[in-house]
């Protein structure tokens, strides 16, 4: 049984349409997996980058609770100093109550202005993480995925493509192609 040539350029211009509607499937399935992991890999860099500034925060906050307590200390001892000081020299009175007021004051005033600071800096830590959940939001949007491949479109592309060829080899024979 000899097939036409017009059937076999039909059917060779139809395959060709069906594979590369295979290998647009294929590439349509390689883009999206790529995107998935470029996904994937830029939410563990927000998460490492949030992990980065909580560890900051916490090392700056433990910084400043120590320089609490060795203000609460400091200021304790200067207190106790003045007491005794005052005492050994006999000298009681308002201005000696006043004298320690001062003292209590300027340590309060200490651990206000370090209580300030931690709060300047857990501000800080979340004005970064926003940041850095925004950072993330735009490179995700910039992440776009590709229309998969149109099934109907290779068929019509496929059926368009072995109409052609039958066509085109309107009135030529097997040894017209040898030849």
């Amino acid at each position: 049984m000899c097939v036409p040539p017009q059937v076999a350029m039909a059917i060779g211009q139809a395959g060709m349409k069906v594979i590369e509607h295979e290998n647009d499937v294929a590439d349509y399935n390689n883009t999206v997996n790529t995107n998935y992991g470029n996904r994937i890999n830029a939410v563990r860099a927000r998460d490492l980058s949030i992990s980065r500034v909580r560890l900051k925060n916490e090392q700056e906050q433990g910084v400043i609770t120590d320089k609490k307590f060795a203000n609460a200390i400091a200021a304790l001892k200067n207190t106790e100093t003045f007491k005794t000081a005052a005492g050994e020299d006999n000298i009681v009175g308002r201005s000696i109550d006043q004298a320690l007021n001062m003292r209590i004051a300027d340590s309060l005033r200490n651990a206000t202005k370090l209580s300030t600071q931690s709060n300047m800096i857990d501000e800080q830590a979340k004005m970064d993480a926003l940041e850095i959940q925004a950072r993330l939001e735009g490179r995700l949007a910039q992440i776009v995925d590709p229309n998969p491949p149109s099934v109907e479109e290779a068929i019509i592309g496929a059926a368009a493509a072995g109409a052609s060829g039958y066509n085109s080899t309107s009135a030529q024979t097997w040894s017209d192609f040898f030849s």
